[in-house]
C-alpha cells in the first residue's frame, strides 16, 4: 500500500480517504515493511500469491461532470494512462447507460489499484469496498467507446414482442424472484420445474480472485443434462473449481448451505405440487464467500449493490417485478436511512420504476437476531457526568471487534468532536480522557510498543444529497493470531468511558459491530458483547439468567443497520416462533423468537411483518433444502423468516393463494411488524 508520493505508510498510518473500518482492515493486511499478510487474506479467502502481489478495490464513484455522456466517461476510465490503474466490469457501463438521467452524474462501481495516486479530476469516489486481486479485475469483453452505443431499451422490446409477452403483460403479471447470498446449489432438484428444466436463468458467481462468472439459461441447461450420468458431488466439484480460487473456504461440498436454505424457503417447489411458483423464473447473485468473513460488515455493501444492478438489467424488459431476497444483515449503524447501502437501494429502487419498461423493485432484510446479545447501549449524558460501559472481548477470536459510538437526533447535543473519550485495556493500557477531532485518529500501544487499537472519528460526509452522520469507532485488533508472532489485543474487560463536554444533552448511543457469519462459515470470530452487573434476571421459561435489557444496555435498537431504507419496496422481517396446533383455537401459537430483534425511537421503531423461523422452541430453527436435492437442513434466524416472506411477496404479486397469516394485536410490533406469516409449504416435516 502507498500513499499518494507512492511511499509505503508507516504501521500507525491510515488514509483519511477510506471508511474507518476498511481502514483498519487494509492496515491489518499489510506487514510492517508493506509487503502484504499473504497468511491472513488468505485466511479471509482472498487468494495472494506472494507478499508483493498487487491489489486493488472496489469503489462506488460519482462523475464529476454532469454534461459527459455515460460512454465517454467509462472510455476516459481506460485512457491517459488511467487503464494501468481503473477497471470497470462492463456490465456496470451498461447499467448506466440504462438507468442514467440526463443532466446527472454517472454513478458507478469500478476497481482501482491500491498502490495508485488516490485523487482523479474524473470522479469523485463516494465509497470504498473490499480488497480484491489482480486477477479479479482482468475483465474480457465489453468496448468502452462501443460504435453503435448499446440500445438496451430496443433490445428489451424486440424479446418482448419475440417471446409475445408485451400483449400478456397486462393479463398477468411477469414477476421474476432474485437472490443475493452465498454458495446457491445451481444444479437441485427444487429449482426446476414440472419438466425438469431449471427455473434458474441467470446466474453470477461474484468473485475476488477473478471475474465474476456468469451462466445463462443454455449453459445451466448444459449442468444439468450432465446430471444424471455424473451426479451433483462430481459436477458441485468442477463448479467450485469455476466459481472460486484454489483453497477457498465454500459451502458446496458441504451438506448445505446458507443460500440453499434461501432460496428453497423463498422458491423451492416439489416437481409433482402444482405450485404457482413452478412458472417463476429465479435470478441468482452468488457473494464471494469472502464477504461472509468479514467481521465488520463494509466489505459487503458494494457487492450487494453490483449484485442488485445486476439483476435489475438481466430482468429489465422480460417483467413487472423483481422481489429480491437479501439475507444479509449487520448490527451498527446509523439505522435513519441515511448508510451508504440503504440510500443506494432506496435510489435504485426509484430508479428501476422510471425505466421506459417500468420495473417494481423489492428487497426484503432480516430486522436482526441480536435482541439477547448485549450489543446496545443508550444513555442520555449530560455535560460533566462521565458514564463508563464495560466491553467482553473474548478470547481465542481470529477477527477484529469493533464499537461504534454514535448521537441520536432526539437531543441537541450531536457533537460527537465534545465528546471526551478514555479507552482502558485489560492488561492496563490507558488512551485519554481526551476528546477526537473530526476526521482524528488516535492508538492503544501496548507496554511493547504495539498497536493494539484505534480510535477514529469518522467525519460526516454527504452523499445523493443526504448526511450520512459522523460517529467514532473503536476498532481492536483479534485476541489471537494464527501466526503468534504478531500483536494481538487483549481479552477480558475494555472499559469505554465517555463525557459530553458540551452544554447541549446528547442521546448517547453504544454500538458492537456484528463479529459473526452465516450458517455454515467458520471464521474463527466470537461476539464481543456489553455487560454489567444488573443486565440479568432469573426467566421462568428458560430456568436460567437471562439478559433482561431494562437498564443502559438494552434490547431496544437492535435491528439490523439495512432495516430503514426510505422506501416502500423496502420490506424487512422478524421471526416468530410458531407452533401449530389444530385443535385449538385459534390453531397457532405465535411469539417473537427469543433472537428477533426490537426497534426503537431512534432505529425504525419495528419490521414490516414477520414469519415462521421456528415451528418449536425445541430442536429450533426450520427445515429446508440442502446442497443436494435430497439433503435437508435446519436454519433458524430472521434469515428464514426473510425468505418466507419473499415467497409471500412473489404470491400476492401473482395474486395466487396466500398462506395463513395473523395480525399481531396482542403481540409486539417492535418485534414481529403488523402481520406474521404462519406457514410455508417448502418447510420439511421433522424426520422427512
Amino acid at each position: 500500500m502507498a500513499d499518494q508520493n507512492g511511499d509505503a505508510p508507516k504501521r500507525d498510518e491510515f488514509r483519511t480517504d477510506r471508511d474507518g473500518y476498511l481502514e483498519f482492515a487494509t492496515h491489518l493486511a499489510f506487514l510492517k515493511d508493506g509487503g502484504l499478510d499473504v497468511e491472513r487474506l488468505r485466511w479471509q479467502g482472498i487468494p495472494v500469491k506472494s507478499k508483493s502481489d498487487v491489489l486493488w478495490e472496489s469503489i462506488l464513484v460519482e462523475s464529476v461532470s454532469t454534461n459527459l455522456r455515460t460512454e465517454d466517461f467509462f472510455r476516459a476510465l481506460t485512457s491517459n494512462g488511467r487503464a494501468e490503474r481503473l477497471a470497470f466490469d462492463p456490465f456496470v457501463q451498461d447499467y448506466a447507460a440504462l438507468t442514467r438521467k440526463e443532466d446527472e452524474p454517472v454513478v458507478a462501481i469500478i476497481y482501482r489499484r491500491l498502490d495508485s495516486a488516490r485523487d482523479d479530476e474524473l470522479f469523485v469516489v463516494l465509497a470504498v469496498g473490499g480488497l480484491v486481486t489482480e486477477d479479479a479485475v482482468a475483465f474480457e469483453g465489453g468496448d468502452p467507446d462501443p460504435d453503435p452505443p448499446p440500445d438496451i431499451v430496443g433490445d428489451a422490446m424486440a424479446l418482448a414482442e419475440s417471446e409475445g409477452e408485451a400483449e400478456s403483460a397486462a393479463e398477468s403479471p411477469r414477476v421474476v424472484l432474485g437472490i443475493v447470498d452465498d454458495c446457491i446449489p445451481l444444479l437441485n432438484a427444487r429449482f426446476w420445474d414440472g419438466a425438469g428444466v431449471s427455473r434458474i436463468v441467470d446466474f453470477t458467481a461474484q468473485s475476488w480472485g477473478a471475474p465474476p462468472t456468469v451462466l445463462g439459461k443454455t449453459q445451466i441447461g448444459q449442468w444439468l443434462d450432465r446430471l444424471q450420468e455424473e451426479g451433483e458431488t462430481v459436477l458441485y466439484r468442477e463448479l467450485a473449481a469455476l466459481f472460486f480460487p484454489p483453497l477457498t473456504r465454500h459451502s458446496l461440498s458441504n451438506r448445505g448451505s446458507h443460500g440453499s436454505h434461501m432460496l428453497d424457503l423463498a422458491g423451492g417447489i416439489d416437481q409433482s405440487s402444482s405450485d404457482p411458483l413452478g412458472e417463476v423464473s429465479m435470478r441468482v447473485v452468488q457473494l464471494p464467500p469472502v464477504v461472509y468473513d468479514d467481521t465488520s460488515g463494509k466489505k459487503m455493501p458494494l457487492q450487494v449493490i453490483l449484485g442488485l444492478w445486476r439483476l435489475i438489467l438481466d430482468t429489465f424488459g422480460t417483467a413487472d417485478a423483481l422481489v429480491v431476497n437479501i439475507s444479509l444483515g449487520v448490527l451498527a449503524g446509523s439505522k435513519d436511512g441515511r448508510s451508504l447501502l440503504e440510500q443506494v437501494i432506496a435510489q435504485t429502487i426509484d430508479i428501476a420504476a422510471a425505466l421506459p419498461f417500468p420495473l417494481e423493485v423489492f428487497v426484503v432484510f432480516p430486522y436482526g437476531n441480536d435482541y439477547a446479545k448485549q450489543q446496545v447501549a443508550r444513555r442520555k449524558l449530560v455535560k460533566g457526568e462521565p458514564r463508563d460501559f464495560t466491553l467482553r472481548v473474548q478470547p481465542s477470536d481470529l477477527t477484529p471487534s469493533y464499537v461504534e459510538l454514535r448521537a441520536s437526533t432526539k437531543l441537541p447535543g450531536n457533537d460527537l468532536e465534545k465528546l471526551k473519550i478514555e479507552l482502558r485495556s485489560p492488561s492496563g493500557e490507558v488512551f485519554g480522557p481526551n476528546t477526537i477531532p473530526a476526521g482524528g485518529v488516535r492508538k492503544l500501544v501496548n507496554a511493547n510498543g504495539e498497536d493494539i487499537a484505534w480510535i477514529s472519528h469518522r467525519a460526516a460526509q454527504t452523499m445523493f444529497a443526504l448526511s450520512i452522520p459522523a460517529y467514532i469507532l473503536i476498532s481492536l485488533r483479534p485476541t489471537k493470531e494464527l501466526n503468534s508472532t504478531k500483536p494481538t489485543s487483549p481479552s477480558g474487560a475494555w472499559t469505554i468511558l465517555v463525557e459530553n463536554t458540551g452544554d447541549a444533552e446528547m442521546d448517547f448511543l453504544l454500538q458492537v459491530q456484528s463479529d459473526d457469519s452465516p450458517y455454515p462459515r467458520r471464521t474463527g470470530a466470537r461476539q464481543s458483547y456489553l455487560d454489567a452487573p444488573s443486565v440479568h434476571e432469573f426467566n421462568p421459561r428458560t430456568r436460567d439468567y437471562d439478559f433482561h435489557g431494562a437498564g443502559d444496555i438494552t434490547h431496544e435498537g437492535t435491528n439490523s443497520a439495512y432495516t430503514t431504507i426510505d422506501s416502500a419496496g423496502a420490506l424487512t422481517a422478524g421471526g416468530a416462533v410458531v407452533r401449530h396446533d389444530p385443535l385449538n383455537t385459534p390453531p397457532h401459537h405465535i411469539a417473537p423468537a427469543d433472537y428477533t430483534s426490537e426497534g426503537a425511537d431512534w432505529s425504525g421503531h419495528q419490521p414490516t411483518a414477520s414469519a415462521v423461523s421456528s415451528v418449536a422452541r425445541a430442536p429450533r430453527g426450520v427445515r429446508a433444502a440442502g446442497v443436494h436435492s435430497h439433503a435437508t437442513v435446519s436454519l433458524d434466524g430472521t434469515s428464514a423468516a426473510v425468505a418466507t416472506l419473499t415467497r409471500d411477496k412473489v404470491l400476492r404479486l401473482l395474486g395466487a393463494p396466500l398462506p395463513d397469516t395473523a395480525v399481531t394485536a396482542p403481540l409486539p410490533k417492535s418485534r414481529l411488524g403488523d402481520r406474521v406469516v404462519l406457514d410455508n409449504p417448502a418447510i420439511r416435516k421433522r424426520g422427512v
